[in-house]
């Protein structure tokens, strides 16, 4: 199953709290290759969403879901789903 838009923006927040927005970049980057199509667009739809959820609570900073998240970062906000 897929995070929903509100899994992502709750990872994205916890991200935050060690990197600054304007650093932040997101990317799917796991088991894309052998993911069903269907799962894949599920994914990214929601990743897209919940960066647009903490977009509008930032009041609209548009350098966040322009990458990667700094790998420390995303370590310390726990495990995500592949």
């Amino acid at each position: 199953m897929a995070e929903t838009a509100l899994d992502v923006a709750e990872r994205i927040r916890a991200l935050l709290r060690h990197v600054p927005a304007d650093k932040l970049w997101l990317n799917p980057d796991c088991g894309v290759w052998e993911t069903p199509r269907w799962v894949v667009k599920q994914k990214v739809g929601a990743l897209v969403q919940g960066a647009e959820i903490v977009r509008k609570e930032l009041g609209g900073v548009r350098r966040i879901l322009r990458g990667r998240a700094h790998a420390r970062a995303r370590a310390s906000a726990g495990p995500t789903r592949c």
